[in-house]
C-alpha cells in the first residue's frame, strides 16, 4: 500500500515537471513569434509548403522529407 502511495505521488510529480517544462517551452516559441521576423516569415512559409504538399500528389516519402525540411529550418531559426 505504501509503495502504490509513493509510485502515485512520484508520477504526480513527474508529470508537473514534465508539464511546467512544456508551458516553458510555449513560453519561449511564444517569444520567438513575436519578436522574430524572419521566423514568422519562415513559420508562414512552412504552413503554406506543408498545405500545398497535401494537395499536390507527393508520395510518403517526398511528405515527410519535406517534413523534416520545414522543421529543420525553424528549429536552426530558433537556435539563432
Amino acid at each position: 500500500m505504501n509503495s502504490e502511495l509513493t509510485c502515485s505521488i512520484l508520477r504526480q510529480i513527474i508529470f508537473t515537471q514534465v508539464y511546467n517544462s512544456f508551458l516553458c517551452s510555449l513560453g519561449g516559441f511564444r517569444t520567438v513569434f513575436r519578436e522574430e521576423r524572419n521566423f514568422k516569415i519562415e513559420v508562414g512559409a512552412g504552413a503554406l509548403i506543408l498545405a500545398s504538399a497535401c494537395i499536390v500528389d507527393f508520395s510518403w516519402i517526398e511528405r515527410a522529407l519535406l517534413l523534416v525540411a520545414v522543421f529543420t529550418v525553424i528549429a536552426a531559426e530558433i537556435i539563432n
